[in-house]
């Protein structure tokens, strides 16, 4: 008994003697700078106990640099990225995890320090490190990711393909949940996780396709009904018939569908009730290629009265009016009958009047300078000859169209050649019988100028018949008084050799 109480005692010693010493190491150590941590501490799950605060901080800093590269696989609406804490410029706050560490270490006692090292015991400290993510890098990712998810909804709509209408479907538009997406991507970068789903909102369109799948039927009768019935265009002797489809007319789908309730109830009774009142666009072009065939047909230029002496005698080619059609007044007649469910549409033409007509034309002088003869046409016929005598071959009559100019009662003749073929004749011969003019005189005209050939009488009634004058037409005196009481001024005269 006394041997045994001495080895407790001895052995109490001991241990206080080791414990003593292990405490004044550990108080030592305790105002080292490489003091080490306590046992059992993990730091973002990297094993620091007993190591010093710079093998530590390195130990967790290389662990977390080889996380950070690590990818998180985001997902969204059937998109995929990969982002890393590298991506996003994470910061991790190591120094601040340690500085925990030495502090949970100060707070343990020299003699519980002890006997965690003579027992061989563990603090089971586990401590993370705080993820700092720059918030304008996340936040810029997000946004480009809602540009790729994002996706506007699409109402149903009706349309023409240009032979009848048809139903478009609607579609479901959706929207990524940039708020939801931040966070998400911000705890899947922090958590270290592989992947992550962000949260996309679906959008419905006002318009869904069952609020207009029940009037494609319907509006298509009213449509085939519209455009296929035919209209006839009439203008003068001319008439086309055609189809409003023809003339590529077609429903105007947008103002039929801005007649409809908007949350698509009794749709079905906001429709036209007759096809007269199925709103319709018309092309002006095809309208315009309708009117101008038309004009085309049925316009003519007025022809002027005319003569013709081709055969050697004169004939008188009679006026020919025009006429026209108002293409502008046509174009909205037309239009006007395709919107209103007209059938026919009778165009009006204008009359053109010819500028000359066979009146202004009438009376006719039709000078033979072959036959030496002198007709009177009226009306078309010849109601008065008279025989003449023309021109020299050396000073011939001239031929072509001329008017009669000025009228002269007892002309008085003037000398034209007192130098030349004149020079054995009076300068001046006034009215009497030796006058080689005669008792009346009617001027040649052309272009409102006189020429100096006339109708005149004679004082030699022995040339008439032949070629004896220096151009101007010799007649008897009787004639040519008659002739000048028969034709005005004005009055056509045509000269031809025959």
């Amino acid at each position: 008994m006394r041997y045994a109480r001495w080895l407790t005692v001895i052995t109490a010693g001991i241990l206080a003697s080791v414990l003593a010493g292990i405490t004044a190491s550990l108080a030592w150590d305790h105002q080292r700078d490489d003091r080490q941590l306590l046992p059992g501490t993990t730091i973002a799950g990297v094993e620091v106990g007993e190591r010093s605060v710079d093998a530590a901080t390195e130990a967790v800093r290389d662990h977390l640099a080889s996380q950070l590269e690590a990818d998180l696989m985001v997902h969204a609406a059937g998109e995929r990225w990969t982002v890393s804490g590298h991506d996003l410029r994470a910061r991790p706050d190591v120094q601040g995890a340690i500085a925990e560490a030495v502090a949970r270490t100060e707070d343990v006692g020299l003699f519980e320090l002890a006997r965690f090292r003579l027992l061989g015991e563990e603090a089971d400290l586990d401590l993370d490190v705080d993820l700092r993510i720059d918030r304008q890098e996340l936040d810029r990712l997000v946004s480009s990711m809602a540009d790729e998810v994002n996706l506007e909804p699409h109402d149903a709509t009706l349309a023409w393909d240009g032979e009848r209408i048809e139903l478009s479907d609607a579609r479901d538009g959706r929207a990524l949940d940039q708020q939801a997406a931040t966070h998400r991507i911000r705890e899947g970068i922090i958590d270290r996780r592989a992947e992550v789903e962000l949260p996309v909102r679906t959008i419905t369109p006002p318009v869904p396709t069952d609020h207009l799948a029940p009037l494609l039927g319907p509006l298509n009768d009213l449509t085939t009904a519209a455009l296929d019935r035919q209209i006839t265009v009439a203008a003068a002797d001319t008439e086309r018939t055609v189809t409003p489809r023809e003339l590529d007319v077609r429903p105007d789908v947008d103002a039929i569908l801005q007649q409809l309730p908007s949350d698509g109830t009794d749709a079905a009774a906001a429709l036209p009730d007759t096809p007269d009142e199925l709103p319709v666009t018309v092309a002006d072009e095809t309208v315009e290629r309708l009117v101008d065939e038309l004009a085309n047909a049925v316009e003519r230029a007025p022809r002027d009265a005319d003569l013709d002496w081709s055969s050697g005698e004169l004939r008188t080619i009679e006026e020919r009016s025009g006429r026209s059609l108002d293409t502008h007044e046509a174009h909205a007649r037309v239009v006007e009958a395709i919107r209103s469910a007209g059938d026919r549409v009778e165009l009006e033409t204008r009359v053109r009047q010819p500028a000359v007509t066979t009146e202004d034309l009438d009376p006719v002088l039709f000078l033979r300078l072959d036959r030496r003869e002198l007709q009177l046409h009226r009306d078309g016929e010849v109601v008065r000859e008279w025989p003449v005598a023309v021109g020299q071959p050396s000073h011939p009559t001239p031929t072509g169209v001329f008017t009669v100019g000025a009228k002269r009662v007892d002309p008085t003749w003037t000398n034209p050649a007192p130098n030349g073929w004149g020079a054995d004749l009076p300068e001046v011969v006034g009215p009497g019988p030796d006058n080689p003019m005669g008792p009346r005189a009617v001027n040649w005209n052309r272009n409102g100028s006189d020429t100096l050939i006339r109708f005149h009488g004679t004082n030699e009634p022995s040339s008439i018949g032949t070629a004896a004058s220096r151009g101007c037409v010799r007649m008897f005196n009787d004639d040519v008084i008659e002739l000048y009481e028969l034709v005005p001024r004005g009055t056509t005269i045509v000269s031809i050799e025959g």
